[in-house]
């Protein structure tokens, strides 16, 4: 078996998210969907462009969420309970090719493109959905 040496390997981005319930019968659910939810509504904090120094703090996970060079997600979590029954889940997904490079835009904004079978989205322009036809 042969392995690679850091040298080899690509940078890998990351985001951590935390969350926290109140112990109760339904509280073992783990909840990624949610998470990753909370990630990608920083889309509503970050203007297009390149990537500097004050976005990331605020709509950071968003930018490795939607980085067009990424292709590997993991994620994974860990959960653990407090002596008054708080529940603390800690979220981590690792994506590669690490994105939020500084300088650089996420993705390039380009022409409707979709597959068959999928439409120009009305909500997000230059994206595929289900609503309109592509032209």
């Amino acid at each position: 078996m042969r392995y690679f040496s850091v040298s080899e390997r690509f940078q890998v981005g990351q985001n951590i998210g935390l969350m926290r319930t109140r112990a109760s019968r339904n509280s073992t659910k783990v909840d990624f969907p949610k998470q990753i939810y909370n990630w990608f509504n920083e889309h509503k904090l970050y203007q297009f462009g390149a990537i500097n120094e004050t976005i990331l703090p605020v709509a950071g996970h968003y930018t490795q969420l939607a980085w067009a060079d990424t292709y590997l997600v993991g994620c994974g979590y860990s959960q653990y309970k407090t002596l008054n029954d708080t529940i603390y889940r800690l979220y981590i997904c690792h994506y590669g090719p690490a994105g939020n490079e500084i300088s650089k835009q996420p993705y390039v904004i380009g022409n409707c493109s979709c597959d068959q079978g999928l439409k120009a989205s009305s909500k997000y322009p230059n994206l595929c959905g289900m609503s309109q036809l592509c032209t």
